[in-house]
């Protein structure tokens, strides 16, 4: 990431929200359930989801595990990077 712009990243963050969102919604779980389930605000969740707000490793972790993106087969990046910070 160190080569990266501040607009890439942004871009970045924008894309991670976007199949977050898809996720959830394919999960069937409201954006306040979500927030409850990662014990946060419902507005840190909308700022996920927009890609205003980055998540933390741990975030990412608890996301996977409350979004059952093991099982979600587009969701690869996800997997991949709950999988790099656990090891």
């Amino acid at each position: 990431f160190l080569d990266w712009r501040e607009e890439e990243i942004m871009d970045f963050a924008k894309e991670i929200g976007v199949r977050i969102k898809r996720l959830r919604v394919r999960a069937g779980i409201s954006q306040e359930r979500l927030a409850v389930l990662l014990s946060m605000a419902r507005s840190t969740v909308s700022q996920i989801e927009s890609g205003t707000r980055k998540l933390s490793a741990e975030e990412i972790v608890t996301l996977s595990q409350v979004l059952n993106v093991s099982q979600a087969g587009e969701s690869a990046f996800l997997r991949a990077r709950a999988h790099e910070t656990t090891d």
